[in-house]
């Protein structure tokens, strides 16, 4: 009986959580999108430069908020791009609590697996600055 009622846990949980990452990842294919299309229109009107080297891009996050306020399409298209790094790991952490919270310790591993991993991989790129 438990067998059972286990199966239908895992049932539950998984149904709960395939609509809430699928919530999540279309409103940040949204997001991507918006500011993706945003950057390539700024980037039209304004004509400005991509810059070639690290050292054109932001100094920090002043600069940077300099640079959206005065809609320029670099500071676009780094939002973009810091929606799809940050989309898949919002889905990741709220399917951690998901599963915390129905007590399914297996897929809560899982996800935290997975998280680690992501997370991992960022900040050892980010330290070495791999390409």
């Amino acid at each position: 009986m438990s067998m059972i009622q286990d199966k239908s846990k895992d049932i539950k949980s998984s149904k709960l959580a395939d609509q809430t990452v699928y919530k999540i990842l279309r409103t940040g294919r949204y997001f991507i999108l918006g500011f993706y299309l945003l950057g390539s229109i700024a980037f039209l009107l304004h004509s400005e430069e991509i810059p070639k080297t690290r050292q054109e891009y932001f100094h920090n996050f002043q600069h940077f908020l300099f640079s959206a306020y005065h809609l320029h399409a670099r500071a676009f298209f780094y939002l973009g791009t810091l929606a799809v790094i940050i989309t898949p790991l919002v889905s990741i952490f709220v399917l951690i609590f998901i599963f915390f919270k129905e007590r399914n310790k297996k897929f809560m591993v899982i996800a935290a697996l997975v998280s680690f991993i992501i997370i991992l991989s960022i900040v050892v790129g980010s330290i070495f600055h791999l390409r």
